[in-house]
């Protein structure tokens, strides 16, 4: 019974966003964009705007091996990057995305995630955003 409890309270909290800041290997998520752009630092704007298609299904999206946002309808979140260079955003349910990012201190990205019909569940889809679009898309999500 203790492992079934353990099972539906790990289940709860990866269907949720917390709303404070939490560390993810050398990273900061936030659900508000609460951090100042500066020379030393990037921010990940990652998001997904509400749309019929696959509306109850959320997915873990990644940075390298760990989690850094639940994808679900109207959903946000800011993460600061400390580190340059190459790295990987991927989300799975049936199958996997992945969208190769190559960082640079003092930026801003936007990544839109949404699905794509998918023969049982739906396929993850993560692109980059550009310009006054994805600010708009964001800023529009409580």
């Amino acid at each position: 019974m203790a492992a079934g409890s353990a099972l539906m309270i790990a289940a709860c909290l990866l269907l949720t966003n917390c709303s404070s800041t939490r560390a993810v290997s050398g990273t900061q998520v936030q659900s508000e964009p609460e951090i100042t752009l500066s020379g030393d630092i990037a921010l990940l704007h990652i998001y997904r705007v509400g749309k019929m298609t696959g509306a109850a299904i959320g997915y873990d999206v990644h940075l390298g091996d760990d989690v850094i946002f639940r994808a679900k309808n109207n959903s946000k979140a800011t993460v600061k990057l400390t580190s340059a260079g190459a790295c990987v955003l991927w989300a799975k349910t049936e199958s996997k995305a992945e969208l190769p990012l190559n960082i640079e201190l003092g930026k801003e990205y936007y990544v839109r995630c949404g699905m794509k019909m998918g023969a049982m569940v739906g396929r993850p889809n993560l692109e980059i955003v550009e310009g006054n679009i994805a600010k708009v898309e964001f800023d529009k999500i409580k």
